[in-house]
């Protein structure tokens, strides 16, 4: 007999706020314990949300608030073209 057994990993982490990081199609930025924003800059699927989810925020690469400035800059650009 064959089981599936998902195990989950709880990860604390000191960081600074902000924090800022990206992904393939994703920039981050957390605000506080609770709150983050994210830009998604997939072409056709351009938004900024706000999010409460720290996981894909904590696995993706750090960046600078200047490289999170100028994708959230050009996101919205991009939406007031719609």
């Amino acid at each position: 007999m064959n089981i599936t057994i998902k195990h989950t990993t709880e990860t604390n982490m000191e960081i600074d706020l902000p924090y800022f990081s990206k992904n393939t199609y994703n920039h981050f930025k957390i605000v506080s314990d609770t709150k983050a924003l994210r830009i998604c800059t997939l072409a056709g699927c351009e938004s900024i949300l706000h999010t409460s989810s720290f996981d894909e925020i904590i696995k993706s690469e750090q960046t600078t608030q200047e490289e999170f400035e100028q994708a959230m800059n050009e996101t919205i650009t991009k939406l007031l073209s719609l």
